[in-house]
């Protein structure tokens, strides 16, 4: 299966790729960042061998959505989420946001839907224009 970042014309970025290279200087260790970036890849290349499908615990389907979410712990009180929809035989990388372990505040969980509005935004919207992407590398 083909793996492509969905592209927003109005942040002219791909939102996974932006957040995957941020994310990088987040660590001070280049051999933890490394560690971590090599995780996500595995399991995003994990979901597209099996053609999209959402496996547990890796991967899940978003209740109320079009789409699905991998799963990648950051630290122990952080979780990275990145939202994907499969289209045409080609797995879409939507967006990519952390989430606290547990919503401490409705703030937190309000935060959460807004991503997930977000995302069903973009999966819309390649659907409307699929040439909306870059390749996943």
């Amino acid at each position: 299966m083909k793996i492509v970042y969905y592209y927003d014309e109005i942040s002219k970025s791909c939102p996974v790729k932006s957040y995957l290279a941020q994310l990088t200087g987040q660590y001070s260790d280049k051999k933890q960042a490394n560690k971590k970036l090599a995780d996500i890849h595995g399991k995003i290349i994990y979901i597209a061998q099996i053609n999209g499908r959402p496996q547990p615990p890796v991967a899940r389907p978003i209740q109320n959505f079009s789409f699905f979410e991998i799963k990648s712990r950051k630290n122990n009180k952080i979780l990275i989420r990145i939202t994907y929809f499969c289209h045409q035989g080609t797995m879409i990388l939507l967006d990519a946001f952390e989430k606290p372990d547990y919503y401490r505040t409705s703030k937190d969980k309000k935060t959460v839907s807004n991503e997930f509005k977000k995302s069903e935004l973009y999966r819309n919207n390649f659907i409307m224009n699929p040439k909306l992407y870059e390749e996943y590398k």
